[in-house]
């Protein structure tokens, strides 16, 4: 069965689960050809379109948006903040976004 080109947010236990990964890895790969990322601190912020900063924590990461030079929605920076994933889904709260983890 083929699903519609969009992002899944927390598909996991669902109908379709590995389709639906497949389709979040392959949006992920696009914004990572179209976009310069890190999903760290960086010494040079121009080098980058997006640059995030990580904390972990229990069952959730935490990533604040330290630089976002693009239109990206909150859903896809959730998908990059989640290294293509968002299998477990996630929430926003300001500037920092709340990435579910097993």
């Amino acid at each position: 069965m083929e699903i519609e080109k969009r992002i899944y947010p927390a598909y996991a236990f669902t109908e379709n689960e590995r389709e639906k990964s497949i389709m979040n890895s392959t949006i992920y790969n696009e914004l990572k050809e179209k976009y310069r990322i890190s999903r760290y601190k960086v010494d040079n912020l121009d080098d980058y379109d997006i640059v995030l900063d990580c904390t972990p924590g229990m069952y959730h990461s935490v990533y604040n948006v330290i630089k976002n030079n693009t239109q990206l929605s909150d859903l896809e920076l959730a998908l990059i903040c989640d290294d293509g994933s968002l299998c477990f889904g996630y929430s926003r709260h300001g500037n920092e976004f709340y990435i579910n983890e097993d």
